[in-house]
């Protein structure tokens, strides 16, 4: 997965990747995860998320997290 553009926009890597998935931060509060990795299963159970995996080869799942206080307090 390519990270670069996300990068310019003041994303930050996680130190650690994995082939999968990428999980970046932006300043104190906001978490993003990416993967193409199967949903947990409340998702992969769906219908619509089985129409999916018909419909598409790859299907990217986005997690986006807002944590308050900051996710060093968390």
């Amino acid at each position: 997965m390519e990270t670069s553009y996300l990068q310019l926009l003041g994303w930050t890597p996680r130190a650690k990747q994995y082939p999968t998935s990428r999980v970046m931060y932006l300043g104190e509060n906001t978490l993003l995860a990416a993967t193409t990795n199967e949903p947990e299963a409340e998702l992969r159970d769906s219908v619509e998320y089985a129409q999916m995996r018909e419909d598409y080869q790859t299907v990217i799942l986005l997690r986006l997290e807002f944590m308050l206080p900051s996710r060093d307090e968390c």
